[in-house]
């Protein structure tokens, strides 16, 4: 297979292992990508995945030459199975670390840039390499990329396909640390294995608060961490801090469930926050023209409050701590 796959103790480890292409994607490797993610995604063992590439490369991209003449009905499909494993990755509530030496050109610099936290050797290259075959981003790369070192850098980055070395994405805030290459792997698997002993569920709402947090307004933003932290317990005294705090008392988030009687509205909010804690306990919500609007979670028989004077009122709320 093109991708290799382990777990250890808490950790699970996907290598890209093809490296007489550098390791770059053809469709079986993001089909695979996609079993993968998903595998680590619904394991509890799991606790941090951790991304790498075998032979001198972490990955060099898409394979162009199984796409090449493809029809505009087929590069739409393997888009969207691509953008199923963006998608997973960008939503995964465990900590990600990626790995990087060597190239990390197109979507696999994106794949990293996917992760919580990259960490490179000084053979890394980091590339928005589209410009060279006149395609298009995929993955989700400018998108991660303008959020990272900022728009008019993102676009520059694009248009001339600038290679930039692991200092130089270290000085931009890309790359966490740069470790020698012989003790890349080494550090990669500690940090793995300590964010895997820390607060799983904390990090887990802390990342889709980060994620969310960047498309919404502050208000909104405020609503989204209170209700996080009101669904984080508090570590009993004397207990484990890290396991305890990982620990979500399923059962206070699974006991709400509202009901919104209006015109269509919050739909945009649900689909803001899925899937962190908002997806289960969240009974029906409906669709909203607008994005983002602030929602004030309310006790049974208070109000919704959002702006422009709009009230929705909680038809049913049960059981709410």
């Amino acid at each position: 297979m093109p991708l290799l796959y382990s777990r250890s103790e808490s950790v699970g480890r996907m290598t890209f292992d093809f490296p007489e292409k550098k390791n770059a994607l053809d469709q079986d490797a993001r089909k695979e990508m996609e079993r993968i993610v998903t595998q680590v995604r619904d394991d509890d063992r799991v606790r941090a995945l951790l991304i790498t590439g075998a032979g001198g490369a972490f990955c060099a991209g898409g394979d162009i030459s199984t796409f090449a003449g493809s029809s505009p009905v087929a590069m739409r499909d393997r888009m969207k199975q691509q953008h199923r494993v963006t998608r997973m990755l960008y939503d995964l509530e465990k900590p990600v670390v990626a790995a990087v030496a060597g190239p990390a050109f197109g979507v696999g610099f994106n794949i990293a840039l996917l992760a919580d936290v990259i960490l490179a050797a000084p053979s890394a290259r980091f590339c928005q390499a589209y410009a060279r075959v006149a395609i298009v981003p995929d993955g989700g790369g400018l998108y991660l990329l303008a959020r990272t070192v900022g728009t008019q850098r993102a676009k520059a980055m694009f248009l001339t396909a600038q290679v930039i070395d692991a200092q130089e994405a270290h000085d931009l805030g890309i790359v966490h640390a740069i470790h020698e290459e012989d003790v890349l792997d080494a550090e990669a698997d500690a940090l793995a294995a300590r964010l895997a002993e820390g607060p799983t569920r904390a990090f887990g709402l802390g990342k889709s608060m980060l994620n969310r947090g960047m498309d919404c307004d502050f208000a909104t933003y405020l609503e989204i961490e209170a209700t996080a932290e009101a669904h984080i317990p508090a570590p009993a005294a004397g207990a484990d801090t890290a396991r305890s705090s990982s620990m979500m008392t399923q059962s206070r988030a699974e006991s709400c469930r509202m009901i919104f009687r209006s015109e269509p509205t919050f739909r945009a909010i649900a689909d803001m926050l899925r899937p962190c804690f908002f997806k289960s306990w969240i009974k029906t919500i409906s669709l909203s023209p607008f994005t983002c609007l602030p929602l004030s979670v309310a006790r049974s028989g208070h109000q919704a409050c959002i702006p422009r004077q709009r009230q929705f009122r909680i038809n049913e709320v049960r059981n709410c701590p």
